[in-house]
């Protein structure tokens, strides 16, 4: 077994579960309702909040780029690339 391999198989890999309670822990396909944004820089919680990510607002997972990269959302009829560090701090009711 290579260095690689080993490495790979101790990855812990998120799939099918909303592990967090945030928009970046929902699989691709997977949908939920925005509960409240947190941690976030107040122009960015604002700009997120104009973008129609507010309380009841639907918020479906489109695409996912690899390597940690941005997270595609649709959002308010239209589609929203995302950096991780902001779709871990939209909070996510899936029930």
């Amino acid at each position: 077994m290579s260095a690689v391999s080993s490495r790979l198989g101790h990855r812990h890999i998120v799939s099918g579960a909303h592990a967090d309670g945030s928009l970046a822990g929902l699989p691709v396909g997977a949908g939920g309702v925005v509960t409240g944004l947190r941690g976030l820089a107040p122009e960015v919680a604002r700009r997120l909040h104009d973008l129609g990510f507010t309380a009841g607002s639907r918020v479906d997972v489109r695409r996912r780029a690899p390597f940690g990269g941005p997270v595609i959302v649709r959002v308010a009829d239209y589609d929203v690339a995302l950096r991780r560090r902001e779709a871990l701090a939209i909070r996510i009711s899936t029930a």
